[in-house]
């Protein structure tokens, strides 16, 4: 009984149990569905129960095509899109697309866990692809819309964006959508891109202004609400995705998802402001664009996606592919895809859009986490942003779609919101012929109207692009709308005839007494590359129609485009210009304000180009020569406006007036008709003056008496006059007298007692008036000698030459040489001292652009114009040029003269070819860089022209060829056997010059000295080694072994441990070598030079040696730094191996060198499971390496702020003594010095490493050391702890965040410069990351101030001016306040959130608060609204700061946005409250 007893009340206790175990598990499993627990807790809690299964799923975006209930519940699907045109059914109701939508989250709800998914679709302009929605105007329009009730004329308007959003979102949010992929906030800088339609504008900050629609979609954020977070307000609101990621608009020559070249300052500069505007507001997700920055796919770019918007950005939400974008990460696209899964998740892509492949995706993405390739972090990382973002959207409480709002989808509300846009939208370009009256507005009430065109009466052509299907649509059936002949209709009188006819014939239109016509032409609608176009043209027969009806009656042409396109050989005959871009469906727009109900108020935020030749030409580039210019559009106002004004007017001036005509009848009794006449005149100048009448202030002076060319020039509408061909004003300058001195004004300089008008305004008026190409102006210059010798009389050796005016006749000659080619070319025929006088001023950059324009024109000019030109070949121009190396000593001569020679390389006609590739022209050249007595920079130049003459492709100028337009290893290029032999001559003299040993010069430096510094010249020579290896020339390689240059090379990279440039050139010669197919090239490398044995030598003694034989020593007294060139010898290495796989000779070597294998066991494969070192330069991982520049693009000076620019702004540092060096004198402009006889040479990269070096503590780590990151050579047990670097996951929105921090000690290096891509050496991984306390009170940020500190005398300190002075003793500041290696901003407003250093500047974004981050390589980008930063000027380090405030509206405001941006140049200060702490963090507080 009692066992019975026991057994009983045994299993009572175990039902017991499991009863309340069930409970709590119930109460537990609860938790992420209470809406009343934070976020960050719902999260959490959710991330701990999901598997790996279900998390992968989460990562996965499929198309509604191949999803279905049981494919989102087996799956765990994290979400769902449509794609461009993909719909349910055709022609879908608001009701069908919710309908499909539950069905999917009903598979969803039906999971383990109940996870909801989130539908996606593209809403671009409206709900673009739903039948019946509103369509409303592509981005290129909006941005060009304006607030014109604010002071500033440029203001566009960001709150209509914000109210298109709201009606979007609700739009969307009517077919049970809650996710846009939108906005899209590129900034295209070029129209030849197909997507230039979905960018705002060229300049950034209209695209900044216009980020406004995100708190339209996603709601606005509430002022208590944690910045940078994503947020979605309510069930009308939307998840909206910034697009794409970075630089899509950027890229070379406009081909859709090709490369954008551009350094990391544009970069920062143009294409990511809008990323801090957006995030500011609480954008939810990021878009990756299909595009590489620099030759790195952004799908793969872990320093940007990760590194910058994640860590530095502090970006929240989650980041997600473009469609099929990571298949696209390798060559062809999927040819690897285990591997484009692995790049894009590594680099920080946390949900992936894989339309159909879905299951191959989740395969291989857990197959790389179960092996430990991808790290769980990252995958919770990932998981834990999208299910943050899908808590914020409130779809755990409201999964499934409303039906309510299905009314709402195409409301009248939402149509005559878009008609607001459209007549906003639309810019006035022109409005009236050849000064004739306004055309604009017309008149509604006339006899009969010819509407033309291809566009008139088509809708689909109307709204464009992404419209119903992805590439739009042709007709009136496929969505419901008006189009802009319909429009017409409505708006007229009922008595007007409107007669339409596509295409008439002239006939036709003048047979037919119409009283105007209205033309509508453009381009056919287009998506992404699709649209990609290099002629930018009407489509047909759009130009025959404009010829035809504006040939023969009063035209206005409305064009309907999605970017400016050629019409300037039309606008001629066109009486009004209208630039309508893609209006949508609402076409009542156009006519509001073609029939005057409302005025043009569009202003451009495109620049019109002339031609595309000019491309990509952007407001503030150099040769900046438009149709119509950025901001430009005339203004009406409404005929209602008008009338009113007119009216008030009369009844102030009706007494006046009567009093007037009193007057002038009795003058006619009284005085004679003469006086009458004057009197009459005099009364209408009255009039125009006294606002009554709409005449221009030019038309105002052509109306005076004795009006002057001075009077003219000092009005500011003569330029747009002159533009608009107002034919009283071009008939008055087309006169002689007037020709003459407009000429007088550009080549005559201005006496000394002159007012500042005629010394500035005048000569850039009078050079504006030519450059406008009114014909008539420059027939009367061109056909005239004296004319035209006085032109040129500013060539002659007794007048002044300065550069203002230079540039002034440069543009006034290239313009006639343009436009006026043959008349042109014989005057300089029959003047051809005209060409030596150009060369001996080749100096000056704008005459050496004439000269260029002259010998060295485009294809398309010489083809045209070959009769005028080809007399060029018979002159001895070439000779000319070339004797300025020995002629001249200045170096700016040497390098202008090396442009034109390479500009010839490319260009020149067949005869001037044949001469220049000549063997006697290259010994010449030759003999002219290697005298002796000559400059170096006769040699650097020489090398500059021998370089083209292998590679016309290839850009040399600069003081070297920087690596990041390099060649891609193993390509070769065509050259001229015979010019490749006239060069091998002089080879051996060349590598005469890589011989150090002799020389004695010597240039100390913070890491050491250097006996010699490599120079510039040498570094030119190596270079050319490089390049000469690339022609597969046989004799080329023969003639370099037999010289033992390659081993002479391969000595000097060793050598020179920290020169960034040198290793660059090494690595890819011998890339090269061991790529050839000539095995005699490999074996000499291998076995000859034994640089397989160097580098394991290298490898094993990793600090600089002390050997006084070597040109690179230590400093005395200091522990010896890590040498620079790890990282080049990392990826040579991997190469090694992967090459030895498929070629015999290297397999035999490296099978045959013991030490080798045991290296690669033991160091190289660990070293590798690290990094990605493939993509490793400069002794560290980094997306900036290998930039595959087109040597076509137009930007052939580099501009990446680069080694040269950051030691140019160390100078001041030397320049206070912080270093001493009292051998060497300062000399400014780099131009002006010869590269080794001065300490602080602007290009010399071993200067810029020493001069960072500031700590005696080595191995703290810093931008130019490789201390830390090779941490595992000595720390192995440390860093097995820590994690892959290439897949550290980003800040969680959930981590809790340290409390603890601890303060820096220790002579810790200040990082900070610029052009982190050129340093020498490498960027640490750090174990700990800077924080700064905070100091308790609002100060702006300050910046750490620039010290030395030493071993015996400690830091330097800081004069009471501000300069720096070396201390010593009492006077020395304690090492310990010195930065840990960040430049990083105090955060104020008690709290803070600190980024991790990465590879790239660091950003701040602040609103009463401040986000630091730490740097990424170089310069600081601060980010503030409603206050500025500002810093106290010191003798230190520039750095380039960016600041985005919102603007009190003033007049000192950028005229071309209402958000006031700026770029100062900030000089490092200290930190006066601030302690520098430095803390290892993994997590970070969100919530």
């Amino acid at each position: 009984m009692s066992r019975a007893l026991v057994g009983l009340f045994g299993i009572l206790w175990l039902c017991w149990l499991l009863l309340a175990s069930n409970v709590d598990a119930q109460v537990e499993y609860l938790k992420y569905k209470d809406p009343k627990q934070p976020v960050a807790t719902r999260v959490k809690d959710l991330l701990d129960r999901m598997t790996l299964e279900e998390k992968i799923g989460q990562m996965v975006q499929i198309d509604r095509s191949v999803a279905n209930a049981e494919v989102m519940k087996t799956n765990f699907i994290g979400s769902v899109l449509s794609g461009g045109g993909s719909e349910p059914l055709p022609k879908a109701t608001a009701q069908d697309w919710i309908n499909m939508i539950n069905e999917f989250q009903k598979g969803s709800l039906a999971s383990r866990l109940g996870i909801p998914m989130m539908y996606g679709i593209d809403a671009v302009h409206g709900h673009n692809n739903v039948y019946n929605a509103t369509i409303f105007p592509h981005n290129v329009g909006l941005g060009c819309t304006r607030q014109v009730e604010i002071s500033t004329p440029v203001c566009r308007d960001p709150e209509l964006v914000q109210r298109i959003g709201a009606a979007t979102a609700l739009e969307v949010r009517a077919t049970g959508i809650p996710y846009v992929f939108a906005p899209c906030i590129a900034v295209c800088r070029d129209p030849r891109w197909g997507r230039c339609y979905e960018s705002y504008s060229e300049d950034h900050k209209i695209v900044q202004e216009m980020t406004e629609i995100i708190t339209g979609l996603q709601g606005d954020v509430p002022a208590d609400y944690k910045k940078g977070l994503p947020y979605v307000g309510d069930k009308t609101k939307v998840a909206a995705c910034a697009k794409h990621f970075v630089g899509d608009g950027g890229t070379n020559r406009g081909v859709n998802e090709d490369n954008t070249l551009i350094d990391w300052h544009g970069l920062l500069g143009i294409h990511m402001p809008a990323y801090y505007d957006s995030i500011l507001k609480g954008v939810s997700t990021v878009m990756v664009s299909y595009s590489s920055w620099n030759g790195i796919k952004m799908h793969a770019n872990r320093d940007l996606v990760t590194g910058f918007l994640k860590n530095t950005l502090k970006f929240k939400g989650f980041v997600i592919s473009d469609w099929q974008g990571i298949d696209k990460i390798t060559a062809p696209p999927g040819s690897n895809y285990s591997y484009s899964v692995q790049a894009s998740i590594e680099a920080g892509v946390d949900m992936v859009m894989v339309p159909f492949i879905f299951k191959e995706f989740i395969q291989d993405l857990t197959l790389l986490v179960k092996n430990k390739i991808i790290p769980m972090d990252r995958i919770d990382d990932a998981v834990e942003r999208i299910l943050f973002v899908k808590f914020t959207m409130g779809l755990f409480e409201n999964p499934l779609a409303d039906s309510s709002l299905v009314n709402e989808l195409g409301s009248q509300e939402n149509r005559n919101l878009a008609r607001e846009a459209v007549r906003k939208s639309l810019v006035l370009l022109k409005n009236g012929k050849n000064g004739s009256a306004p055309l604009l507005p017309l008149p509604k009430k006339t006899s009969k109207i010819l509407v033309a065109g291809t566009h008139a009466d088509n809708l689909g052509y109307q709204c464009g692009g992404w419209t119903i299907k992805w590439q739009g649509f042709t007709g009136n059936t496929d969505t419901s709308g008006t189009t802009i002949l319909s429009a017409i209709k409505s708006a007229v009188d009922p008595s007007t005839q409107i007669v339409f006819q596509g295409n008439p014939g002239s006939e036709y239109v003048s047979s037919n007494k119409f009283d105007y016509a209205i033309v509508v032409v453009g381009e056919p609608p287009y998506a992404e590359t699709a649209g990609d176009s290099t002629a930018l043209t009407l489509a047909d027969p759009g130009p025959n129609i404009i010829n035809t009806v504006c040939g023969t009656i009063k035209c206005v042409v409305i064009v309907i485009s999605g970017r400016p396109i050629v019409i300037e050989p039309y606008v001629s005959s066109i009486d009004a210009l209208v630039a309508a871009w893609l209006p949508g469906t609402e076409g009542q727009g156009v006519t509001d304000v073609l029939f005057g109900d409302y005025g043009f108020t569009g202003k451009l935020a495109r620049t019109w180009f002339k031609s595309v030749d000019q491309l990509p030409m952007n407001v503030g580039d150099p040769h900046y020569d438009p149709l119509y210019p950025f901001d430009f559009g005339l203004t009406t106002e409404s005929v209602k406006d008008l009338v009113e004004k007119s009216t008030s007017a009369a009844v102030g001036v009706r007494a006046c007036i009567f009093s007037i005509m009193l007057t002038l009848i009795a003058c006619l009794y009284l005085t004679d008709s003469s006086s009458v006449f004057c009197f009459f005149k005099k009364f209408i100048m009255f009039w125009r003056m006294a606002g009554l009448s709409t005449v221009s202030p030019v038309e105002t002076i052509l109306d005076r008496e004795n009006f002057t060319l001075d009077e003219l020039l000092d009005d500011d509408e003569i330029i747009q006059e002159c533009k608009a061909l107002n034919s009283r004003l071009i008939n008055f300058l087309s006169g002689r007298p007037q020709v003459e001195q407009l000429i007088r004004y550009i080549v005559e300089e201005a006496p000394e007692d002159s007012e500042k008008k005629r010394t500035f305004k005048f000569p850039f008026l009078a050079c504006e008036v030519f450059t406008c190409e009114v014909d008539t102006i420059l027939k009367t210059l061109v056909e005239d000698e004296e004319l035209m010798n006085l032109l040129f009389s500013f060539l002659d050796p007794t007048h002044s030459h300065s550069n203002l005016l230079a540039g002034y006749f440069s543009k006034v000659v290239i313009c006639l040489l343009l436009r006026k080619t043959v008349p042109f070319m014989q005057y300089v025929q029959a003047h051809q001292e005209i060409m030596r006088k150009l060369v001996e001023l080749i100096g000056i950059t704008s005459i050496m652009e004439v000269l260029i324009r002259l010998i060295a024109p485009d294809e398309h000019m010489y083809v045209n114009h070959v009769d005028a030109m080809q007399w060029i070949e018979e002159t001895d121009v070439l000779e000319m040029i070339v004797d300025k190396f020995s002629s001249s000593d200045s170096p700016e001569v040497h390098a202008n003269a090396a442009e034109t020679l390479c500009a010839i390389t490319r260009f020149a006609p067949a005869g001037l070819s044949a001469k220049i590739s000549s063997p006697s022209f290259v010994g010449r050249l030759f003999r002219h860089a290697l005298e002796d007595s000559r400059p170096k920079s006769v040699l650097v130049n020489s090398l500059c022209v021998c370089i083209s003459l292998l590679d016309p492709k290839r850009h040399t100028f600069g003081a070297y060829h920087t690596y990041n337009r390099q060649m891609t290893n193993g390509s070769t290029v065509a050259a001229n056997p015979e010019t490749v032999e006239g060069m091998l001559e002089s080879l051996g003299d060349l590598l005469k010059l890589l011989d150090v040993s002799s020389a004695e010069n010597l240039l100390l430096t913070t890491f050491g000295k250097l006996l010699p510094p490599l120079g510039k010249h040498r570094l030119k020579i190596i270079e050319f080694i490089l390049v000469l290896v690339t022609v597969g020339s046989e004799s080329a390689e023969k003639k370099l072994i037999d010289l033992g240059a390659v081993q002479r090379i391969i000595d000097l990279f060793f050598e020179y441990p920290y020169n960034n440039f040198l290793h660059h050139h090494v690595e890819n010669i011998i890339l090269s070598f061991l790529e050839s197919k000539n095995s005699s090239l490999v074996e000499h490398l291998l076995r000859d030079c034994d640089f397989v044995g160097k580098i394991i030598q290298a490898e094993k003694h990793f600090t600089l040696e002390a050997d006084a034989k070597k040109p690179t020593i230590p400093v005395e007294g200091k522990s010896p730094p890590r040498i620079g060139n790890i990282g080049h010898l990392t990826r040579i290495s991997n190469k090694l191996g992967q090459l030895g796989n498929n070629n015999s000779v290297i397999q035999e070597h490296l099978q045959g060198n013991i030490d080798w294998t045991d290296w690669y066991a033991d160091v190289l494969s660990k070293r590798n499971a690290v990094e990605n070192v493939y993509e490793w330069a400069c002794g560290r991982p980094t997306a900036l390496h290998d930039r595959n520049r087109d040597s076509d693009d137009d930007d052939y000076q580099d501009r990446d702020y680069d080694v040269a620019a950051l030691a140019n702004n160390l100078s001041q540092a030397f320049r206070y003594g912080i270093f001493n060096n009292e051998d060497i004198e300062e000399v400014h402009g780099s131009l002006e010095r010869d590269d080794e006889d001065v300490y602080f040479d602007d290009e010399s990269a071993e200067v810029v490493i020493s001069s960072l070096r500031l700590g005696d503590d080595h191995e703290s780590g810093s931008l130019f050391t490789n201390s830390n990151w090779f941490a595992f050579e000595e720390d192995r047990d440390q860093v097995a702890n820590e994690q892959s670097a290439a897949s550290l996951p980003s800040p969680s929105p959930i981590a809790e965040e340290d409390e603890g921090a601890n303060i820096a000690n220790g002579d810790d290096d200040l990082v900070t410069g610029e052009g982190e891509d050129l340093a020498d050496t490498a960027i640490s991984l750090p174990e700990a990351e800077p924080k700064l306390e905070e100091s308790g009170t609002d100060k702006p940020v300050e910046w750490v101030e620039w010290r030395e500190s030493s071993d015996a005398n400690g830091p330097s300190g800081v004069l009471a001016n501000g300069e720096l002075e070396t201390g010593s003793g009492n006077n020395a500041t304690n090492a310990h306040e010195l930065s840990s290696p960040s430049s990083s901003a105090a955060l104020t407003k008690d709290e803070q959130i600190t980024a991790e250093p990465s590879a790239s500047p660091s950003v701040a974004l602040t609103k009463d608060e401040h986000i630091a981050a730490g740097p990424l390589a170089s310069s600081s980008v601060a980010l503030a609204k409603d206050e500025q930063s500002t810093a106290e000027p010191s003798a230190s380090l520039t750095e380039k700061t960016i600041e985005t405030s919102e603007p009190t509206h003033t007049g000192n405001e950028n005229p071309s946005s209402c958000t006031s941006t700026s770029v100062d140049s900030v000089v490092g200060d200290h930190i006066k409250d601030t302690t520098v702490a430095k803390k290892e963090v993994e997590n970070e507080q969100l919530m």
